[in-house]
């Protein structure tokens, strides 16, 4: 039985007027039962409501009637309740702990070094930089990198290359690409130094669109140095031009000889080469001259 300091029983309760009423009896009983139960939490975690000793004092009165319908003691049904309030506890230190190993074991893998993409040095720069500039559009072209596979992406690679090469003979170069599940991308390079025609690249983003049938054409312009590596990187969206516009049948009409030397993509292993071009046909960097004259040597 728990020992309750006679400090925390009102003064008056011992008054012998008060214990001869019934009713005050019970108030009395009310009271202690009160007391006993505030002195039990002040005793501190180890000894809180749900405890043995308490459900003894609780039900201790009652222990002939718990015998008689029950068959079992106060003391049994005290050291019962005793042994849920000791299991909810333990289960529920044991979820934390389960819980907390699991979120140690994701902070860990989330701060190891993920398994990462392998992409030819070229691309792996653009991206980088890509990354780095986070220029509106950036995101589309990133992802249209990133899920090509490895022939598309070795295709990729070497056409940079090779239109890095030929900037010390041509200001600027560019090429496009799509496929099947591929977005539409144009690749724009200039030399280092030399100001983007930004009105040209988005008329060849929009001439990109209607080549390939798309709603939109991801742009991505790059300056190469003369020792032909990326100094930045910038990517933006051109939408496909509106069938209104004064210009469309000339566009459409640019865009239909562009489709003939478009880099085709593939994705996921389904990989297609180059459309087919003729020696005597534009060749497809976008220089003017003919295939015979240009790559096509």
């Amino acid at each position: 039985m728990v020992a309750v300091p006679s400090c925390l029983i009102p003064f008056w309760t011992s008054y012998p007027p008060f214990g001869k009423c019934p009713r005050n009896r019970i108030k009395l009983r009310l009271i202690e039962f009160s007391a006993k139960a505030a002195w039990i939490l002040v005793r501190g975690n180890r000894y809180q409501v749900l405890e043995e000793e308490f459900f003894k004092y609780v039900l201790a009165p009652h222990d002939a009637a718990l015998l008689e319908v029950y068959g079992i003691g106060s003391a049994d049904v005290a050291a019962g309740l005793q042994a849920i309030a000791t299991a909810m506890r333990e289960g529920l230190n044991s979820a934390i702990e389960t819980v907390q190993k699991h979120m140690d074991s994701t902070y860990r893998l989330a701060d190891e070094q993920g398994p990462r993409q392998v992409f030819p040095p070229v691309l792996q720069q653009a991206l980088d930089l890509l990354e780095h500039s986070r220029t509106p559009g950036w995101l589309a072209v990133d992802a249209t990198i990133r899920d090509l596979d490895d022939s598309g992406r070795a295709d990729l690679a070497r056409r940079f290359n090779e239109l890095a090469g030929s900037l010390r003979e041509f200001p600027r170069r560019w090429f496009l690409t799509c496929g099947d599940r591929v977005r539409t991308l144009l690749v724009w390079l200039f030399r280092d130094g030399a100001p983007l025609p930004h009105h040209d690249v988005v008329r060849q983003g929009e001439l990109a669109a209607l080549a390939t049938d798309a709603v939109e054409a991801h742009v991505l312009c790059a300056p190469v140095t003369s020792d032909g590596r990326l100094s930045s990187a910038q990517a933006f969206t051109v939408k496909r031009p509106f069938d209104e516009r004064a210009d469309f049948d000339a566009l459409r009409r640019e865009a239909t000889a562009l489709k003939a030397r478009t880099l085709s993509m593939g994705y996921d292993g389904d990989h297609v080469g180059p459309a087919v071009v003729g020696r005597n046909d534009p060749c497809w960097c976008g220089s003017g001259s003919k295939l015979k004259r240009c790559h096509g040597r």
